[in-house]
This record gives structure tokens, C-alpha cells and sequence, in this order.
């Protein structure tokens, strides 16, 4: 009974002892983050069985590791610089040689920082318009426009993004050429904007005329035909001619204002199909309100009227006139003695240096 006993513990303790681990596997860490320039990561491996991995066909051209198969250590892995814009992520599974279990372990890695131009130039017409630029980055960049015709708010992003430029009209008879730098540190992006020239008509908004009879010459320039329109229902102006010496210069005729207010009519340059490229506006003052001053002197100060509503044109005598409602030192081309009118309304009064000043005639204010 005893040697029985005895027997039938021998046989459980050798069974006892015949008995296999379950195989494990456990890999730290599970997850590395590389830098842009690349490095070395290593993977600890602790197991009972043999072990080998597989790198994700994605990453195999920029992740190395040790070939075989292996038991426990550590496994190390080398990660090349990425030089490209875009992130990039890869996963290496890690296996038992019995298929039972798998462990992953994922890499990482962002792009070199980086702004990325859909198109380094642009060319466009001569109206005012938006313009959009389109850039993706991984930095958070700010657009600098580098001229004046040009304008934005800066703007910031990591994904792609839709930059809006505010195009101004080229009315300087001329194509031309400005820039836009996206700037982040010491990198920048430069789009080039070509910009073609405008059909247009420049001339000043407004003239002032005298209330004589006779004619007004005003300068103006363009780059096209264009069709001169006087406002409808206006007997008082016409149309003369158009001087085209060095500067084009529009000769209009105007009848005396015989009444005591002044008057006005539009004009309006249209283009062939009619849209109206330039207008102005000739107001005419009320006939025989001027004040007549004689001075001498190389230079003088005009005066400066008060009132509401008011209007004046200074005749320096010697050719030249001042814009409308401007008050300013002229310089004459000698010292003797000289005659100044200055057609005015509704002023109220006005202010005067006495210096070089002889007489002031205000029979007709």
C-alpha cells in the first residue's frame, strides 16, 4: 500500500514538472515620437518564446532595425531625418514565433517645418479685385505684402489654407510687378503678382470756373479711346476740342453766369461699351465776385476764406492758378509789383499776411 502511495506521487510531481510556461510578450514603449532630424529609439523586449517583427510597408524607407528573430532584450531601431513637409507615422509589430501573440509599436515623426505654395506667381488684370493665394505649412507664418496695392491681414495655419489679397486698380498706365513674403523665422515664401494696366481716364474730380465767358483747359491722360458725355440739359458748357501736346488737355466753352449763385454739370469719360471710366464735376461761380490785390515782393502768401459753402481761385497774373479752395505761397519770377485775383463765393471774410501787400480791392466782394 505504502510503495503504491509512494508511486502515485512520483508520477504526479514528474507530470507536475513536465508542464510548459504559457508564453508571453511585453514590449515598452509602445509608442516614440521622433524628432525631424532622426535618431535612435529602443524597444525593450521581455518574452519566454522566441520573437521576430515586421516593419509596415510604409516605414520600411525610413526605419531600421536588426534582421532575425530573437528572445528578450533590447531591440533598437534607427530613424532617418525627415526632410519633407508632411508628418509621417509607421507601426512595428512584434510576434511570437507560434502566431499567438503580436505587440505594436508605432513611430512617429513630423515634417520639416515648411510653407508650401500651390503657385509662386500670379497674373492677373487691371481691376480691383481679391486674390487668392493658396499655402499649406506646419509653422504658423505671417503674410507680408511688399507694396502698396496690396493688401492683407496675416494669417496662421497648419493645414492647407486660402490666403485673400486685396488687388487695388492699376491705373498707372503701366503692367506691373509686386510681391507677398509668408514669413516664419528664417523661412519665407515669395509669390510674384503681375498685374496688367487698366482702361482708364485720370482727370481731377472737380474744376472751378470763373463766371466770365470763354474757355477752360483741363488736363487730363489716358491709355484708351474714350467717349466725353456732358451732363444732359446743360446749355452753358460745350465741348471744343482735345489738345494732345505732351499731356492731353480737354478745351471746354462756357457762357457768363449772369446770376448771383453759382452752377455745375457733371462730365463722364465711357469706354466703347459704354461703362464709364473717369467723371468730374465743373462748378462755375456767380460772374464779377473777386477781390483784387497788388503786391510786390518775390513771393506772398494767398489769403485764407471763412464761410460755409464757399469757393475761390487764386490768378497769381503771371500764368498760373491755384487749385480751388487752395491757399498758398507763390513765388514770382521777379520783385517788381504785381496784380492777383481771386474769384470767389459765399466766403464770409478772410485772413491775409499785410507783408509785400499794396492794395485791396473789394469793390466786387
Amino acid at each position: 500500500m505504502k510503495k503504491t502511495l509512494f508511486l502515485a506521487l512520483l508520477i504526479l510531481t514528474v507530470f507536475g514538472s513536465c508542464q510548459k510556461e504559457p508564453p508571453f510578450l511585453t514590449i515598452t514603449p509602445g509608442f516614440y515620437e521622433a524628432p525631424v532630424e532622426g535618431g535612435a529609439v529602443t524597444v525593450n523586449v521581455e518574452t519566454n518564446i522566441e520573437v521576430s517583427y515586421t516593419i509596415e510597408d510604409k516605414g520600411k524607407s525610413w526605419i531600421q532595425g536588426p534582421g532575425g528573430s530573437f528572445r528578450e532584450g533590447d531591440v533598437r531601431f534607427t530613424v532617418s531625418a525627415n526632410d519633407i513637409y508632411e508628418a509621417r507615422a509607421a507601426q512595428i509589430v512584434f510576434k511570437t514565433v507560434d502566431g499567438s501573440i503580436t505587440k505594436t509599436f508605432t513611430i512617429s515623426q513630423n515634417g520639416e517645418e515648411d510653407i508650401l505654395l500651390d503657385e509662386h506667381s500670379y497674373h492677373i488684370d487691371g481691376k480691383a479685385q481679391t486674390l487668392t493665394v493658396k499655402a499649406k505649412a506646419n509653422v504658423a507664418f505671417v503674410a507680408k505684402p511688399q507694396v502698396d496695392w496690396i493688401t492683407a491681414a496675416s494669417t496662421r495655419g497648419l493645414v492647407p489654407s486660402e490666403l485673400n489679397f486685396s488687388i487695388a486698380e492699376n491705373r498707372t498706365f503701366a503692367p506691373r510687378e509686386g510681391t507677398i513674403e509668408l514669413v516664419y523665422q528664417d523661412i519665407t515664401r515669395t509669390v510674384t503678382v503681375y498685374q496688367d494696366e487698366t482702361e482708364c481716364v485720370r482727370i481731377d474730380p472737380q474744376y472751378l470756373a470763373t463766371g466770365d465767358a470763354g474757355t477752360i483747359e483741363i488736363p487730363f491722360s489716358t491709355n484708351t479711346q474714350a467717349t466725353l458725355e456732358i451732363e444732359a440739359g446743360i446749355d452753358w458748357l460745350s465741348y471744343v476740342e482735345t489738345r494732345s501736346e505732351t499731356k492731353k488737355t480737354l478745351v471746354l466753352s462756357l457762357t457768363e453766369n449772369g446770376s448771383d449763385a453759382l452752377r455745375s454739370a457733371s462730365l463722364a469719360f465711357r469706354d466703347s461699351e459704354g461703362t464709364i471710366l473717369a467723371e468730374s464735376k465743373i462748378t462755375q461761380l456767380a460772374k464779377g465776385r473777386e477781390i483784387v490785390f497788388t503786391v510786390h515782393g518775390s513771393s506772398w502768401q494767398s489769403p485764407l476764406f471763412s464761410g460755409n459753402g464757399h469757393y475761390w481761385i487764386t490768378d497769381w497774373g503771371d500764368g498760373y492758378r491755384s487749385p480751388f479752395n487752395t491757399a498758398e505761397s507763390h513765388s514770382f519770377p521777379d520783385e517788381g509789383s504785381h496784380t492777383i485775383r481771386i474769384h470767389e463765393y459765399g466766403a464770409t471774410g478772410f485772413s491775409i499776411s499785410v507783408k509785400g501787400l499794396d492794395v485791396i480791392d473789394l469793390s466786387n466782394f
